[in-house]
């Protein structure tokens, strides 16, 4: 089985109103990208190309169309990983493991001789090449 490294992203996360540091913390855990390219035949989803982008800005602006963006909290993490796809495993390092061992101690069964931990992914992680796909098919289904 491949085994895809992790990564674990912190920042401060700042007021929407007042652009100011509070004490909230923001954490992303990724999946090693670069080596995610290989698991998956079919992993690409369709992406606005610039020229459109432009045009449709143009436009907007020409007839005086307000625009907006949406953004999807943890859009990739609702995606469930499809049984067609082969499995993915990703590696938690020593640090991420403790942690997650402190959190619940039933872990430490999982937990190999050099103090990392391998997963099976359930659900797209942010990092997997496939999870922009799986995404975009979710939102073409409802």
């Amino acid at each position: 089985k491949r085994i895809l490294p992790s990564h674990l992203f912190v920042r401060e996360k700042p007021d929407a109103v007042t652009g100011a540091n509070p004490d909230d913390l923001k954490a992303r855990l990724v999946a090693g990208r670069d080596r995610s390219e290989i698991l998956y035949d079919e992993k690409s989803s369709p992406t606005v190309s610039a020229d459109s982008l432009k045009a449709i800005s143009a436009l907007a602006a020409r007839d005086r169309y307000s625009v907006g963006t949406v953004d999807f909290p943890g859009a990739f993490l609702n995606c469930i990983m499809p049984r067609e796809c082969p499995q993915t495993f990703i590696r938690l390092n020593r640090f991420l493991t403790e942690v997650m061992v402190s959190i619940d101690t039933r872990f430490l069964k999982f937990v190999s001789d050099n103090g990392t931990m391998v997963l099976k992914l359930n659900k797209a992680l942010y990092g997997c090449v496939i999870a922009a796909k799986l995404w975009y098919d979710m939102l073409r289904s409802t």
